[in-house]
């Protein structure tokens, strides 16, 4: 795998919203085949969406919303769009940040069921 080199947030000016607040953004600077290349390496299920440049990505039971070229990703709801979006430096760090404490509690779940229904037969 190809080292994917992220770096600290570099929040730069976006727009200044209906509020007058300023929206800042940040680029990750990572291109789509090294965003595939970690999934694949571990061993997540994605689907691309070329005119978003946005991927879902699936576990179990989750889907995402993960924006690649600048890092923002949302847990989808049944039924709509995800309303709240959040930040990451890159898909290094929103794995290990936000995905991995998911899949791993979604692992304990699993075996805990195959341990419970072995244990009943």
């Amino acid at each position: 795998m190809k080292h994917i080199e992220e770096k600290e947030y570099n929040w730069i000016f976006d727009r200044t919203n209906s509020k007058g607040e300023t929206i800042l953004k940040h680029y990750t600077n990572q291109t789509l085949e090294q965003v595939i290349t970690f999934l694949e390496d571990k061993q997540l299920k994605y689907e691309i969406k070329n005119g978003a440049q946005m991927l879902w990505i699936y576990t179990h039971e989750k889907k995402f919303c993960y924006f690649y070229t600048t890092g923002r990703w949302a847990a989808f709801t049944h039924g709509r769009f995800p309303r709240k979006h959040y930040r990451a430096k890159g898909i290094k760090d929103f794995y290990t940040r936000f995905l991995l404490p998911i899949i791993l509690k979604e692992r304990k779940i699993f075996n805990y069921a195959v341990f419970y229904n072995e244990a009943i037969q």
